[in-house]
């Protein structure tokens, strides 16, 4: 028999409708968070904080783009480690700014913890 795992697909997958349910809750606390800092004062104090924060989507298509596009998770493993530093970077200097900014980012860099997990273990189960 085979079965499916509680996020609607095979193979320990979760599934396109949920990753991209999640994707959207999580631009919509990216969103909220980096207005949060915007306007917590002016832009010569905040400079840091949003450019850390628009760092983290060049990453992430950098990501999508060796792990989907080239197939290579073994770099792409590297490549989201750093995403995931610029993350906690961004969430560090955020909470300076404005603490719920910061707390709000909570969800991204745990939702890309898994994503470092699932690319470690396609790796693994993947050597070349």
């Amino acid at each position: 028999m085979i079965g499916t795992n509680i996020c609607g697909s095979l193979h320990g997958r979760p599934s396109g409708r949920l990753i991209g349910t999640i994707w959207s809750v999580l631009y919509i606390l990216m969103a909220i968070s980096a207005w949060l800092v915007w306007i917590s004062g002016p832009l010569d104090r905040i400079y840091v904080q949003i450019v850390l924060f628009f760092l983290q989507p060049g990453l992430n298509i950098v990501w999508s783009f060796l792990f989907f596009r080239l197939r290579n998770p073994r770099q792409a493993l590297i490549e989201v480690f750093a995403l995931w530093a610029a993350i906690l970077l961004t969430m560090i200097s955020f909470l300076s700014a404005d603490f719920i900014a910061g707390l709000l980012l909570i969800p991204y860099i745990a939702w890309v913890s898994v994503v470092v997990f699932l690319n470690y273990e396609i790796l693994r189960l993947n050597p070349r």
